[in-house]
């Protein structure tokens, strides 16, 4: 029972296998007419080309089988772009992109092309099949200019950027201009205000200077006017102790002359008050000097 059920499964697996390979074989004659198409192992030597392929390239079927890929290989292709076309091949991805290509002649061609990866019954990958479309020079040139001109847009951004960046720069650079201006300005006008407190202060120290000298002459003058006082007083004392003397004799001599004792007695108050307020004056003058 089970030997019958492994012989329809795989009898299954056969017809389904016959099925996708007609159906493939189909596409490919279809493909066949209108692209350029290869296959190779997982070496990368062709193991199939069609007429299309071999009428482009100007290689005959005999020359291209068994071949590398690398045949019609143009040296104006970057070598970093096939390894990332190896790179994703190999890890089971279809890969699509323009190629220029070389001729048998040395002319060049530019293809459109996808590449798919093959596996055989057991769903291991046995190689690769290439589908290419003609793509003509001016095509070509005018995907240059397209990118040229992104290029450009680009640049042109990038300067623009750079240009306003330098802008905001040089605003920057304009305001601290300014702002220098202001502060050598606020300077200015603070040296001249100093200046002129300069002059204020030397005028000031002048007329301190004056005040100092006429001052020494009030001192030296009051000083002197004291002297004189004390000196005055000193003989207002000396004639009031006579003064009194004589009084004193007076009365011992007359006690009955009371209008000569009166007088004295005025004489002698008018004296003492005019001592007094002498006094008051020295006191109080040296208090205040």
């Amino acid at each position: 029972m089970v030997q019958i059920q492994d012989i329809c499964s795989k009898n299954f697996a056969l017809e389904k296998l016959y099925k996708t390979q007609k159906s493939n074989n189909t596409y490919l004659d279809i493909i066949n007419q209108v692209a350029i198409v290869s296959k190779t192992d997982m070496h990368g030597n062709i193991t199939y080309v069609n007429d299309i392929f071999c009428d482009v390239s100007g290689y005959s079927e005999d020359e291209l089988m068994g071949t590398n890929q690398r045949i019609v290989r143009h040296q104006d292709m970057p070598t970093k772009l096939f390894d990332t076309l190896w790179d994703d091949l190999r890890a089971g991805k279809v890969w699509h992109g323009k190629i220029k290509n070389k001729a048998k002649d040395g002319s060049a061609y530019y293809v459109d092309a996808s590449i798919f990866p093959m596996y055989d019954a057991d769903e291991s990958m046995s190689g690769w099949m290439a589908v290419r479309f003609l793509i003509t020079e001016a095509e070509e040139e005018k995907q240059k200019f397209y990118k040229n001109v992104i290029s450009n847009i680009k640049t042109y951004r990038q300067t623009q950027k750079q240009l306003e960046q330098k802008v905001v720069e040089l605003e920057s650079k304009q305001q601290i201009a300014q702002n220098i201006d202001l502060i050598q300005e606020k300077m200015l006008s603070e040296k001249e205000k100093s200046e002129k407190a300069r002059d204020q202060l030397a005028a000031t120290e002048g007329e301190v200077c004056e005040l100092k000298d006429k001052l020494k002459y009030v001192v030296s003058s009051s000083n002197d006017k004291t002297r004189k006082l004390a000196t005055k007083i000193t003989s207002d004392k000396s004639t009031l102790e006579k003064q009194n003397k004589a009084l004193i004799i007076l009365k011992e001599e007359n006690s009955q002359n009371q209008d000569v004792i009166s007088n004295l007695n005025i004489e002698i108050e008018r004296l003492t008050k005019r001592v007094r307020k002498l006094e008051d004056v020295v006191n109080h003058g040296n208090l205040d000097n």
